[in-house]
């Protein structure tokens, strides 16, 4: 629907230059209150400042990163324990093979 010029609207419209503040209520009660509240002096609600939103994005990458990267030191960390379970866990094997050759024990089943 296209917009109706002010003066135009101005013209079909003439009553807009009353103030609505001064209207009084049919029903008493109605009255009342709206009085009681034009009286009330108004408290300004205080807007709080937003956080520009690139700022608060750099911020969440940031720490983004720092857990990424203690994450990896510590997977790192636990795949060397684990390698170094797996190795010692070899020689250990190695070594009782290694005892079985000196005894001289079933030499045939142990290289099968």
């Amino acid at each position: 629907m296209p917009e109706i010029g002010k003066e135009r609207h101005q013209e079909i419209c003439p009553f807009f230059d009353i103030d609505v503040s001064t209207i009084k209520y049919k029903n008493k009660e109605k009255e009342k209150q709206r009085i009681e509240n034009s009286q009330k002096p108004k408290v300004k609600k205080i807007k709080l400042e937003k956080n520009k939103p690139w700022s608060n994005k750099k911020e969440v990458k940031l720490k983004k990163d720092i857990r990424k990267k203690k994450k990896d030191l510590t997977d790192k960390k636990r795949k060397l324990e684990q390698l170094s379970q797996e190795d010692l866990n070899e020689l250990n094997q190695d070594f009782k093979l290694l005892k079985k050759f000196k005894k001289n024990k079933d030499q045939d089943e142990i290289l099968e």
